[in-house]
């Protein structure tokens, strides 16, 4: 029983292409003709436009933006994580933009910039009266989770790291002081200088 499904199968792959109005798949008999039937076959492709799937995907990955340019369905969440608190909210905001850029990159150099400005939400959050490393990263994970919710988000994320690790980046660590990265995070003090 299983040769003979093995079997129709494939006699139904052979006629796929004559089905779909072209021509059957190369016989081997003249390896020339075989290049130009395989060659003609790979011209439907052209047909794809990347850049609009691409538009897509990313909107996919990115939702409907609300409140602070943030996932419309995240605004409430976000206020959830942080238990109203406006000061880690306004941090959660910026993490969560930084993670859509994240998400949408599309070279090693972008994923890290956002890396970058993720580690430095996480380092600002850490220097915040008790909640400290474990804390912040704590909020973060939480945030993560509710942002990653999707088999599209979650292959653009895997899709990100995998770029991050194409490059041998340094890791963020310009302060000694982890509340001196909060100058690149908190709108009120980066308008300030």
């Amino acid at each position: 029983m299983k040769c003979k499904l093995i079997a129709a199968f494939s006699l139904f792959l052979l006629t796929l292409p004559v089905m779909a109005g072209g021509e059957s798949l190369p016989t081997g008999e003249n390896e020339k003709d075989d290049f130009e039937i395989i060659f003609k076959h790979s011209e439907l492709s052209q047909d794809f436009d990347h850049e609009k799937s691409r538009q897509k995907t990313v909107s996919s990955i990115l939702g409907q933006k609300g409140k602070n340019n943030v996932r419309v369905d995240l605004v409430d969440q976000i206020k959830e994580i942080a238990d109203g608190a406006r000061l880690y909210m306004d941090q959660l905001y910026v993490y969560s933009r930084a993670h859509d850029s994240f998400m949408i990159s599309e070279t090693p150099e972008q994923a890290y910039n956002a890396y970058l400005m993720m580690d430095a939400v996480k380092n600002c959050m850490s220097s915040f009266k008790g909640l400290g490393r474990v804390g912040a990263t704590a909020l973060i994970m939480k945030l993560v989770g509710k942002k990653v919710d999707t088999e599209v988000r979650k292959m653009a994320v895997v899709k990100a790291e995998s770029l991050l690790e194409r490059k041998n980046f340094p890791h963020l660590n310009v302060h000694e002081n982890y509340g001196d990265y909060c100058r690149y995070t908190s709108p009120q003090q980066s308008s300030n200088q």
